[in-house]
């Protein structure tokens, strides 16, 4: 949607804070599930977005648990935030590099 954007986060701790609580455009039931230790700007696709990011090739990250959460932010054709949301967060390992 041309009417908003999207950042990735990826954390090492899962947290619960509900986004009403940090932003007044918080929507009712989303909820902050990760810490902002990595933040991504996703790229649009038709109702989809994507990203990547790489991780160094070190053995002592094997094994290494992080979430991962979309926020999506909604805009107004004035551009002003109308309403922030929250995706469910992956608990994810790192695995072999």
């Amino acid at each position: 949607d041309t009417n908003s954007f999207c950042i990735g986060l990826i954390g090492l701790t899962q947290l619960a804070i509900p986004l009403p609580s940090l932003l007044p455009e918080g929507q009712p039931g989303c909820s902050l599930l990760t810490s902002l230790d990595i933040l991504l700007s996703l790229t649009p696709g038709p109702g989809t977005a994507s990203s990547s990011f790489a991780l160094a090739n070190d053995t002592s990250l094997l094994g290494v648990p992080f979430f991962q959460q979309t926020i999506p932010f909604e805009f107004d054709l004035a551009g002003t935030v109308t309403a922030v949301r929250g995706s469910n967060a992956l608990s994810l390992v790192i695995g072999t590099l």
